[in-house]
């Protein structure tokens, strides 16, 4: 997706170069199925340092702390709910 016009605090607008795709595979923590989001990052020029340009996430919704770790529980709307174990450190 180029050619965006992205807004900037401290340059003004600036015009998008192109898109990169970002593919991450979860497991559902309870079916063991496998599902996979794609996050997506629009290239800019001539940034000043490497920033990240978007909204916050509404797909995540709740987080959960137990003797096993976390577990994320994400929306994705027509995709279903899918519950997520975090990794334990």
């Amino acid at each position: 997706m180029s050619n965006q016009s992205i807004e900037t605090l401290l340059v003004g607008r600036m015009t998008s170069i192109g898109t990169t795709f970002i593919p991450v595979i979860f497991t559902d923590a309870q079916t063991g199925e496998h599902f996979r989001i794609v996050l997506y990052a629009i290239v800019v020029p001539k940034l000043f340092m490497g920033m990240f340009i978007g909204r916050s996430a509404r797909f995540l919704g709740s987080e959960a702390w137990g003797p096993e770790g976390v577990m994320f529980t994400f929306d994705f709307g027509q995709g279903g709910v899918k519950k997520v174990r975090g990794i334990g450190l």
